[in-house]
């Protein structure tokens, strides 16, 4: 089953987020994976009075307890940097606002096109970060797709 709840840019925080999966438990629905679209524009951590930078940061902290707490997937999306725009492909050094964010995330991938590619719809992925075991930023596994 898939269960969808829409919240307007800024609206929501990580602990709002869980506020809702406390809500779909008690009704007897678990989830296996929470998909945020782009977090870095989750609303700030409750009675955080931080900067803006430190606050993203406490964002991804949050999504990763959130992750290890109810053990699910916690899938997102966040901006590369200027650079990324003319990588061939995309690695660690390619963050945008705070490098932080890699510190928390389990995995993260790149998605990569030369202008050919994405003319045929093929894209490349590959990992930039990944905590549980040895990687290569880039080797990628191609996918095509219609992004």
């Amino acid at each position: 089953m898939l269960r969808l709840s829409v919240h307007a840019n800024s609206s929501i925080n990580v602990q709002g987020i869980n506020s809702v999966l406390n809500v779909w438990e008690r009704g007897g629905w678990v989830p296996d994976v929470v998909v945020i679209d782009y977090a870095d524009i989750l609303a700030k951590p409750a009675v955080f009075n931080g900067d803006q930078r430190y606050a993203l940061n406490e964002s991804w902290k949050q999504m990763r307890g959130l992750s290890q707490t109810r053990h699910i997937l916690v899938v997102t999306a966040t901006q590369a940097d200027a650079n990324s725009y003319t990588a061939h492909t995309i690695g660690r050094g390619n963050f945008s606002d705070d490098r932080r964010k890699n510190d928390h995330v389990t995995g993260m991938c790149g998605i990569n096109a030369t202008p050919e590619e994405q003319e045929m719809g093929v894209y490349r992925l590959n990992w930039t970060k990944r905590r549980e075991d040895a990687f290569a930023e880039g080797k990628c596994v191609h996918v095509a797709g219609n992004l």
